[in-house]
């Protein structure tokens, strides 16, 4: 067969595997953007020796001249396209989820957790409507005997603050504070009637993030726009700790710092007043 010919149905059968790696992940949702983000080098890497190696193999039947036209049209897009995931990756941004509800989402970051999680947002009411994978996640961290933290709104001390944003978003104004102290009658049974190790500190006012972290190596950062929707419609951030080198090298630091600082400043929960 003539060599150009073996390298353009060699070409053909590399893009329609491509094409439908990329209708499969829009059919599925983001089956790309729902992987742990600790793999999806080894992920890229796979992909990356498929059409290296099939290339390759097309353009050594007539060597040299189709491999050297290769190398110089592929290394260069090779060397940029590496260059700039490697420096997010370099400092901990592993991803971006342009919707939280179609990425790594509350339900498969609770699927994630082995043996840590600890969690900042308002109320965790997205995690314990999930119940069946928080009361698991909860129980496996319960296991390696680390206590799971929540760092959750003092449901009084910021009651104002969820009226106004409930009336903000054309909801009646107990709407969020009764999310709110739901999602906390539901740690506390899982406190109380399974002895789970779970500690909870409230803070009195609004923040501007909600962090989760996992196995004390994956944190998911996003932020709150309060009357707008669930908050599932926002983005996220993956970043991880680095492995190796210094904390202070990966943007996981700040975001684990700053969580570490607010559930030092807040109140430790009963679980039971503001219920």
């Amino acid at each position: 067969m003539n060599n150009l010919v073996m390298q353009v149905l060699v070409d053909l059968v590399v893009a329609l595997v491509l094409s439908g790696t990329g209708y499969i992940r829009h059919r599925w949702r983001g089956f790309w953007s729902r992987q742990n983000p600790q793999i999806r080098p080894w992920i890229l890497a796979g992909m990356f020796i498929v059409w290296f190696g099939t290339n390759v193999w097309a353009s050594a039947a007539a060597w040299p001249q189709p491999l050297i036209a290769f190398a110089v049209t592929s290394l260069p897009m090779i060397g940029v396209v590496g260059g700039e995931l490697w420096r997010y990756w370099r400092v901990g941004i592993r991803g971006a989820d342009i919707r939280v509800g179609h990425g790594l989402n509350y339900r498969r970051a609770l699927d994630l957790c082995t043996n840590q999680l600890d969690f900042l947002g308002t109320g965790g009411a997205k995690l314990t409507a999930e119940h069946t994978a928080f009361e698991a996640a909860l129980q496996r961290c319960h296991r390696s005997g680390r206590p799971v933290r929540f760092l959750l709104l003092d449901p009084v001390r910021g009651a104002s603050q969820l009226a106004d944003a409930a009336k903000r978003a054309g909801k009646d104004r107990e709407t969020y504070a009764q999310r709110l102290r739901g999602s906390l009658r539901v740690i506390a049974d899982l406190k109380q009637q399974r002895a789970l190790n779970i500690e909870v500190r409230l803070y009195p006012h609004l923040v501007e993030y909600r962090l989760m972290f996992i196995n004390d190596s994956l944190c998911l950062a996003s932020y709150n726009v309060y009357g707008e929707g669930d908050g599932s419609q926002l983005p996220q951030l993956l970043l991880v700790k680095s492995a190796g080198r210094r904390d202070v090298e990966s943007f996981y630091y700040p975001m684990k710092a700053y969580f570490e600082r607010l559930w030092e400043g807040s109140k430790a929960w009963d679980f039971q007043s503001g219920l």
